[in-house]
């Protein structure tokens, strides 16, 4: 249902929206406030494209070079990236514990970028998803056990100390699950995933713009929840082939390692200039790293 070319182009517009969402966080665009929320829209489209993708590669090849893959082509670029910026924000000396921490995933204050938390919990899912298909025999209790999980993980309680983390554990509790849910569905045809991606995304724009009247966390977590099958239905339908996203996409996951601290930089003396700046900076960064990445690793 939903194949590379649309996943590539899907991981195009989640990364631009969480650059611009992140960018509005920063102060660096002059926006309501309320377009922040498009940042956790992004990621709500990288988390179910994560557990579609996850369940769609266990069909082909159950769980043969599971861990393997997420260690090279997920643990090692954070690795790497982790080292870069701490060092970059002096965390040597007497900070170095802290970025070592950060590393080994015991460290849920992320004080070198607190964007990082999407590295833990999609750690998290990907262990989860493990256990669950290697344990579990069948779909129906699989995904039953996910469900379950979601509920215990949105009932996490908030702790001032791990705020970040905390908050957006139980924020996104919900969407992996849904995208292994949808992977689980018999294929529809293309008319039909339009209709009903059309259908998610009327619901997902009135409930995002109560966020401009009223901020409510609900209608916040529910918006997030329905913007991921609205953008995925909806482009999955169409035929896109533009070469900037798939240039794009090809680099979302170096992109999003890069600009969590690039955000808070100022480039230029106006924020438009700033703002570009900062999009080609991160981008250039991002495909030095997967070039050398991809140079050093070898086929999977």
């Amino acid at each position: 249902m939903i194949n590379k070319e649309s996943t590539i182009n899907l991981k195009a517009i989640a990364i631009c929206m969480v650059l611009f969402g992140h960018l509005v966080s920063a102060k660096k665009i002059d926006v309501n406030i309320a377009w922040i929320d498009v940042a956790t829209f992004g990621v709500s489209i990288f988390l179910f494209l994560s557990g579609y993708g996850l369940y769609k590669s266990y069909e082909q090849k159950e769980l043969k070079g599971y861990f393997r893959n997420k260690i090279v082509n997920v643990y090692m670029p954070f690795i790497l990236t982790t080292i870069l910026i701490g060092a970059a924000r002096g965390f040597w000396s007497d900070k170095w514990l802290g970025m070592i921490k950060t590393i080994l995933f015991i460290n849920p204050a992320l004080p070198i970028d607190g964007t990082m938390w999407y590295i833990y919990y999609i750690a998290m899912w990907y262990v989860i998803f493990y256990l669950t298909f290697y344990l579990l025999k069948s779909d129906t209790l699989r995904i039953t056990s996910l469900f379950t999980i979601s509920i215990l993980v949105f009932n996490l309680p908030f702790t001032e100390k791990y705020s970040v983390v905390s908050f957006l554990f139980s924020f996104h509790a919900f969407t992996f699950t849904l995208g292994v849910a949808v992977a689980m569905c018999k294929p529809i045809n293309k008319k039909l995933m339009l209709i009903a991606g059309l259908i998610c995304f009327v619901v997902f724009s009135y409930l995002f713009s109560m966020h401009f009247i009223k901020y409510n966390a609900i209608n916040h977590i529910m918006a997030s929840l329905i913007a991921a099958p609205a953008f995925v239905l909806i482009i999955s339908s169409l035929n896109m082939k533009f070469k900037p996203l798939i240039f794009l996409g090809g680099i979302s996951y170096e992109i999003y390692l890069f600009e969590g601290a690039f955000r808070w930089l100022t480039f230029a003396p106006d924020k438009t200039s700033s703002c570009v700046i900062f999009f080609l900076i991160t981008i250039s960064c991002a495909y030095t790293l997967k070039s050398f990445l991809s140079k050093i690793k070898r086929p999977i």
